[in-house]
């Protein structure tokens, strides 16, 4: 009777063994599939954080730029605004020497009108 336990025994201990074998290679695995599913996630989120920071460089040029051509539209502006002045101060000193030939002829033609009398009455 005791071989037929020993033998059951060793049996038992070799399922147990053979058991515990399986049980550790397919933990093993499974912690190798964890792993790499961690690394591909791991790059996957990398890959993204890369495009973000690219994405955010590419705005901030676009920035950069945008903000040049602000302040060169706006120095145009500027000076656009300063020519517009000009032009109506030239407009207005045209009016004004227009006015005061008007003025002078006006007060020449008096002259020679007086002129004129003085000269009939004489």
């Amino acid at each position: 009777m005791s071989s037929i336990f020993q033998q059951r025994l060793e049996q038992h201990a070799s399922k147990a063994k053979a058991l515990h074998s399986m049980t550790e290679s397919l933990g093993m695995a499974a912690l190798k599939n964890v792993d790499q599913y961690a690394k591909e996630l791991v790059g996957e989120t990398n890959k993204d954080i890369n495009t973000l920071f690219s994405n955010q460089r590419q705005i901030q040029q676009l920035v950069k730029q945008i903000q040049a051509r602000h302040m060169t539209i706006n120095k145009q502006s500027q000076a656009f605004l300063s020519l517009i002045e000009s032009f109506n101060t030239s407009v207005a000193e045209l009016g004004d020497v227009k006015s005061f030939i008007r003025t002078t002829h006006a007060n020449m033609c008096a002259v020679a009108d007086n002129l004129k009398f003085i000269e009939s009455n004489m």
